[in-house]
């Protein structure tokens, strides 16, 4: 009874404490991944120290049903184990996406404090990824300016310092919406100089974006960017910045398509593509191609149920090995690819519920003209074509977070 009093008397304090490890998961999430785990676990149980569950289960409105669809999805994973071959690869594979269980749980039952703090959140991540920029730019500079290496410091990889390039390119592309959000609520005040201020970051974020040479994260960002171009004619913001940010978005497409060489070699490699459908050929340089190939043939075994979380990339070096993709083999590829992926594993009802987890919210968010709900739907989509993300921390906890903060808090 005591514990429970003492809660009850610094349960304001608890509740701001709970909130600063928000603020800290969104601001680390491109800048310190190593941190994430941790803050997630202290987020949790200051989530749990502020007691009042019974109030906490009260908060549970609005989108209810597409909550439980999404917390069914993590469930429906728990039941992979049941036909896993491969239990070790199964446990480690729920253990990185048990953030699609824990974050939404503690975000819809806490949205009232969230929602009144809504902006602050968008600018941690924001300033995070802003920061995360900078620094990886100096790195590069430094590097550059001691080994002389033809800017390859500069450059994909070498450049992504602190996560996977793919990753960041999509943190930074949700980044440049969330900052035009900002911008259009004036946030940061009505100021002509911070209207030029808001485009010049724009086009040092699509500059990073073109440095890291996500081919993804290029595609992404462009829909996206275009997407927030055509909410600011409507909304008859700024005809001066909506005629900047439009030779901005053109420029960056043209450039990106003729002079990147990473969209150049993909270019090249579809040309070079052959699909004949009556005699069951199948020709092409690139390599994620093939996989998706090899993939469908493991769907069209396991159609309904899937081979289970445990048992997707045996199965692909199976049929790797079948077919002499020795890169395959060699690196031990992934579907590389979201949908293909649950596809695989869950088979054609996990399918599902993964599609009805992105459809009904862009449905809704595109019905009622929600910015940042929309961009988030179309980046992750596009990203979950090109890339497992769900297969590693970077994509569950970002996914997650962000999924659950424009479905269930901001429609609080």
């Amino acid at each position: 009874m005591k514990i429970i009093n003492i809660i009850s008397r610094y349960r304001p304090e608890i509740e701001k404490i709970n909130f600063f490890f928000a603020i800290a998961l969104a601001f680390f999430m491109p800048l310190f991944p190593k941190i994430i785990p941790k803050l997630i676990i202290l987020w949790v149980i200051t989530w749990l120290l502020e007691g009042n569950f019974k109030n906490k289960l009260s908060n549970i409105h609005g989108n209810i049903a597409l909550f439980y669809i999404f917390i069914s999805f993590f469930i429906y994973h728990i039941a992979g184990l049941l036909y896993s071959d491969n239990i070790k690869v199964s446990l480690f594979d729920l253990e990185v996406k048990l953030s699609l269980l824990i974050i939404p749980i503690v975000l819809i039952t806490s949205n009232q404090i969230y929602t009144n703090k809504y902006n602050q959140i968008l600018f941690a991540f924001f300033s995070g990824n802003l920061i995360a920029s900078v620094l990886c730019i100096i790195n590069g500079l430094i590097k550059e300016f001691v080994a002389f290496d033809n800017f390859h410091n500069l450059y994909y990889e070498y450049l992504s310092v602190f996560i996977h390039p793919s990753y960041f390119s999509m943190y930074i592309a949700m980044a440049l919406i969330i900052m035009g959000q900002l911008q259009f609520e004036k946030y940061f005040g009505d100021y002509k100089w911070i209207n030029v201020l808001f485009l010049l970051l724009v086009l040092f974020s699509l500059l990073m974006i073109y440095l890291l040479s996500s081919k993804t994260g290029i595609f992404s960002g462009t829909l996206a960017l275009i997407f927030l171009l055509i909410y600011n004619i409507k909304k008859k913001i700024n005809l001066k910045i909506c005629i900047a940010f439009g030779i901005i978005i053109s420029s960056f497409v043209i450039y990106s398509f003729y002079k990147n060489g990473r969209i150049i070699n993909l270019t090249n490699q579809l040309r070079t593509t052959e699909i004949n459908l009556k005699e069951k050929k199948f020709e092409t340089s690139n390599d994620r191609l093939m996989i998706w190939y090899y993939s469908f043939e493991i769907i069209k075994k396991n159609f309904w149920f899937g081979v289970g979380n445990g048992d997707i990339k045996d199965r692909l070096i199976e049929e790797y090995k079948k077919n002499n993709f020795e890169i395959g083999v060699k690196e031990k590829l992934n579907a590389h690819n979201q949908y293909i992926e649950t596809f695989i594993a869950q088979g054609f009802c996990g399918f599902i519920m993964l599609l009805l987890i992105l459809i009904i919210p862009l449905f809704k968010s595109v019905n009622k003209n929600r910015l940042l709900l929309t961009s988030f739907i179309i980046i992750i989509g596009v990203n979950f074509f090109f890339e497992s993300m769900l297969n590693t921390q970077a994509g569950v906890v970002f996914f997650s977070f962000f999924y659950s903060f424009f479905n269930f808090v901001d429609n609080a």
